[in-house]
């Protein structure tokens, strides 16, 4: 009889001590919906590019070029979400081209795509800088560095 109830006490207590677990800790699968996870570091989704960063002006880098030495693009978005981007080839001075319109923003609000005369050119935006994605909607990785556009620090 003694061992029933020592039985007893210690499916009570371990029964008490799941219930306590559960209460203390919060419910994964109700914050999964509001984070992301990136890089093991859990994202809210109710912050993103879009309305965490300042996001508006002029970025500017140089970027790879299959048969030369690369161009200077100069890309600046608007809060009207409007944009202007130029692409200066750097050994031949008399090419550029310039394209202007509007772009949207992704719906996770981090990636802007601009309407370039019907092809879409999508860009990762983060802390002061713009990271250009390749077809799959992912940063392009080959010489990464040289997608990325800087932001210019305005005065």
């Amino acid at each position: 009889m003694k061992s029933n109830i020592v039985v007893l006490i210690i499916i009570v207590f371990v029964f008490a001590l799941a219930l306590a677990v559960r209460i203390c800790i919060p419910d994964r699968e109700s914050s999964a919906a509001d984070e992301t996870v990136i890089d093991g570091a859990a994202i809210d989704a109710a912050h993103n590019s879009r309305n965490s960063l300042d996001w508006e002006g002029v970025y500017a880098g140089r970027i790879p070029e299959t048969d030369g030495p690369g161009i200077h693009l100069t890309i600046t978005l608007r809060d009207d979400l409007t944009y202007v981007a130029h692409y200066q080839y750097i050994d031949r001075k008399d090419k550029e081209l310039v394209f202007s319109g509007t772009f949207t923003w992704d719906e996770g609000g981090d990636s802007v795509i601009l309407d370039m005369n019907g092809a879409p050119s999508r860009y990762l935006v983060g802390e002061t800088v713009l990271i250009q994605m390749g077809m799959e909607e992912k940063p392009i990785a080959y010489k990464l560095k040289g997608y990325q556009l800087t932001k210019a620090v305005s005065n």
